[in-house]
C-alpha cells in the first residue's frame, strides 16, 4: 500500500546534509512496512534491527562507532556499509537508549544513512540520557488518510488529482464522481485507516474479518496501557480511553472529569498524568478549547477543557458498536450526535500537520475547530445530517470575536459551493484535501511537524 511517507523519506535521502530520521506515530501505522519498504527500493544495502530482541540492543552498549559498525557487520556478514547505499533501520529504538543516542555518531561517521522509528517515544519511555539533538530530524507517521484508503483501492493518482483539483478551485464535482467517493468514504468510516484492517478489507472484502483485524488493534492498545504506564494510573488511563467514544457522542463532546470514575468534585489536576500518558501514546488527538479567537492560538487556550478524539475513526466505530457501524453503511452520518464526522475531520486536519481547538461561549456559541490552515485562520464547522445550517459559525461571523477569522469552511453532506456569505462548503471527504483548500506558502514538507500557531 502507497503511503505518502514515502516521498518524505525519498526527499530525506535526496537531501545532501541529511540528519539521522526518526519516525514517530502510535502502533501499527505503517512506520516498519514503509521504512522496509524504502530501504529495499532505493538502497544496495539495507539492514532492519528490531531492538525488541536483546542480542540486538547489546550492539549498542558500548558507545564507540567502531565497535557498533564491528558487531553490526559481524551478526550481519551480508550487510556491508556503503557510503550513499546503506541504510540501517533502527526498529522500536524505544527500546534502546543507547541506540538513540548513537544515531548522532553514526551519522557523523558518515559510511551509512539511519533511520529510528518508535511507537512510545512521546512517552518518554526509557529515554537516553542525552539526546542527540542537532544531529536527528523528527517526523509524524498517521494511519492511511482518505487519499491513501483510496490508493489501496485502486483508484489511481489522476482521480485523486481531480479532488485536490476541484477542491483548490473551489468547483464543484461532477454529480457522479460525487456520489462515488461519497461511498468510498462511507466505507473509510468504517474501515479507518489502520494499516492492517484495510490490508484485510482490500483482500478480502469481508467486514468479520475487518472486525477482528480492529478488535486486536484496540486489544493491542489496552495491553500497551497496561505493559507500559505507570502502575498508579494504568486503571485510570484505560477508564479514559474506553470513556473517549462515548464522550464523543454526547452533544457537549467535551471530555467531563467526573465521567472517569463517577466523582465529583475532580478535574484536570487528579486526571493530569493518565491523560499525559494517552496523548503521548498518541492513540488519542486533543483537541484544547480557546479563551479568545485570537492568535497565537496556543496563548489562548484553555488547558483544563477539552475535546479527546480517537486516532483512528474505524477504531472509533468498532469500539461503538454495530449500531454504529450499520448506520454509516446505510449513509447516516449523524448518529452518535455527529461524533463520527467530527472524529474523522480532526485525524484529517492532524494527518496535515495541523493543531486543531474549538472555541465556545456561554453554552450559546460553539465553533468545532479553529485552525490555522496554510497560512489563514479558519473557522470550521462539521456537519454529519443533511441540514446545512450552522447557527454558531453565523454568530461567530457577526461578532467581535470572529474579526481575525479569514477563511470560513463547513465539511458536511453535498458537494463544494461558496454560499452569498462567503462560507465555504465541501463535502467531508475533502478534510483530507484540506492542504488544497488553504496551501502553505514557503513552508516545506507537508509532514514536517504541527503548525503550532
Amino acid at each position: 500500500m502507497e503511503r505518502k511517507m514515502m516521498q518524505t523519506l525519498l526527499e530525506w535521502k535526496a537531501d545532501p546534509l541529511r540528519k539521522a530520521l526518526l519516525i514517530k506515530g502510535a502502533r501499527q501505522v505503517g512506520k516498519t512496512y514503509i521504512v522496509t519498504e524504502f530501504g529495499k527500493r532505493h538502497y544496495r544495502n539495507f539492514l532492519r534491527l528490531d531492538l525488541l530482541k536483546e542480542r540486538n540492543r547489546s550492539i549498542f552498549d558500548v558507545p564507540s562507532v567502531d565497535r557498533i559498525m564491528m558487531l553490526i557487520t559481524t551478526a550481519y556478514p551480508d550487510f556491508v556499509p556503503e557510503k550513499g547505499e546503506t541504510l540501517l533501520f533502527l526498529d522500536e529504538i524505544q527500546q534502546c537508549p543507547n541506540a538513540e543516542m548513537a544515531m548522532k555518531d553514526l551519522v557523523l561517521d558518515g559510511r551509512m544513512d539511519v533511520i529510528g522509528s518508535g511507537s512510545l517515544l512521546g512517552l518518554h519511555y526509557n529515554p537516553p540520557e542525552s539526546y542527540p539533538v542537532g544531529s536527528v530530524r523528527e517526523v509524524m507517521m498517521h494511519p492511511m488518510d482518505f487519499e491513501e484508503y483510496l490508493w489501496a483501492l485502486g483508484v489511481s493518482k489522476d482521480n485523486t488529482d481531480i479532488i485536490r483539483d476541484h477542491v483548490s478551485r473551489k468547483e464543484p464535482f461532477d454529480p457522479v464522481f460525487y456520489r462515488i467517493m461519497h461511498d468510498y468514504f462511507r466505507q473509510y468510516l468504517v474501515v479507518g485507516g489502520m494499516p492492517e484492517p484495510v490490508k484485510v478489507s482490500v483482500e478480502t472484502g469481508v467486514m468479520g474479518k475487518v472486525i477482528e483485524a480492529q478488535e486486536m488493534l484496540i486489544s493491542g492498545y489496552r495491553n500497551d496501557i497496561y505493559s507500559y504506564s505507570e502502575d498508579d494510573i494504568k486503571n485510570e488511563v484505560r477508564r479514559i480511553f474506553d470513556l473517549v467514544p462515548y464522550e464523543l457522542s454526547r452533544s457537549n463532546k467535551r471530555l467531563m472529569f467526573t465521567n472517569i470514575e463517577d466523582k465529583g468534585n475532580v478535574g484536570l489536576r487528579e486526571y493530569r498524568e493518565p491523560i499525559d500518558w494517552l496523548e503521548g501514546s498518541w492513540f488519542v488527538n486533543t483537541v484544547p478549547r480557546l479563551r479568545a479567537v485570537a492568535r497565537p492560538l496556543r496563548k489562548n487556550i484553555n488547558p483544563s477543557m477539552f475535546k479527546m478524539y480517537l486516532l483512528d475513526t474505524g477504531i472509533l466505530v468498532q469500539m461503538l458498536g454495530d449500531e454504529t457501524r450499520n448506520a454509516m453503511m446505510d449513509d447516516d452520518l449523524s448518529v452518535n450526535e455527529g461524533a463520527v464526522a467530527e472524529n474523522v475531520v480532526c485525524s484529517m486536519l492532524v494527518k496535515n500537520g495541523i493543531s486543531p481547538y474549538y472555541y465556545e461561549k456561554n453554552k450559546e456559541m460553539e465553533i468545532d475547530f479553529i485552525a490555522v490552515v496554510g497560512a489563514d485562520l479558519c473557522a470550521i464547522e462539521v456537519k454529519s445530517g443533511k441540514n446545512r445550517k450552522a447557527a454558531s459559525l453565523k454568530k461567530l461571523m457577526t461578532s467581535d470575536e470572529g474579526k481575525q477569522i479569514q477563511r470560513w469552511i463547513k465539511f458536511e453532506y453535498g458537494n463544494i459551493m461558496v454560499s452569498q456569505d462567503g462560507v465555504e462548503h465541501y463535502p467531508l471527504f475533502c478534510a483530507s484535501f484540506v492542504d488544497a483548500i488553504c496551501p502553505k506558502r514557503g513552508i516545506g514538507l507537508r509532514n514536517a511537524g504541527k503548525d503550532g500557531l
